[in-house]
């Protein structure tokens, strides 16, 4: 049903064209899409993708063993209580970038070394500059104990633009549990 209503916007809307709805990369693409900006892996990994002349920031809470929360972003980028890091933020000036799956795109990720089982991890895309309908896909994934990636969810937003914030949240259940 959605390929059929793409093809539709695709015939009746051309101008649309210009602002692709970003698919979800499946498990081997997200791995080569973080391979190539050199993310580690990790229990938990949230992953910004579009394609747009603008500067998305991404935003993620994690909590220690504590359970205090932390906020990873590109103003704290290494947060060493959840083990969690900004591993990559690109901006206007990376549009045209080409990510490690060979599509056309930019990426903002943060890696959390761990995750808590049953927890809801949350967060929020952040327009930070540009005037462009920017189109984002939020990928939650992570790495299992024998090493393996797993995409757990995403969420696809088709507009979105300046000024705009956008909440998420993804429960992380251990694939090892």
């Amino acid at each position: 049903m959605k390929s059929e209503v793409i093809a539709w916007r695709d015939l009746y809307f051309t101008w649309f064209n210009w602002y692709p709805v970003e698919e979800v990369p499946d498990a081997s693409a997200a791995t080569s899409i973080l391979d190539g900006i050199g993310a580690p892996a990790a229990d938990v990994t949230l992953t910004l993708l579009f394609d747009a002349n603008v500067d998305l920031d991404l935003h993620f809470s994690c909590i220690d063993a504590d359970g205090a929360t932390h906020i990873i972003y590109y103003g704290n980028r290494n947060v060493e209580g959840c083990s969690g890091s900004l591993d990559a933020d690109m901006q206007a000036s990376n549009y045209g970038n080409i990510r490690g799956d060979g599509v056309q795109g930019q990426i903002e990720n943060i890696s959390v070394g761990y995750g808590v089982h049953g927890h809801e991890y949350t967060g929020q895309v952040v327009y930070y500059s540009g005037d462009d309908n920017a189109p984002f896909t939020v990928m939650f994934s992570g790495v299992d104990d024998a090493g393996v990636r797993h995409v757990y969810d995403s969420e696809t937003i088709e507009t979105f633009g300046p000024g705009g914030n956008h909440p998420f949240a993804f429960i992380y259940n251990d694939p090892d549990v």
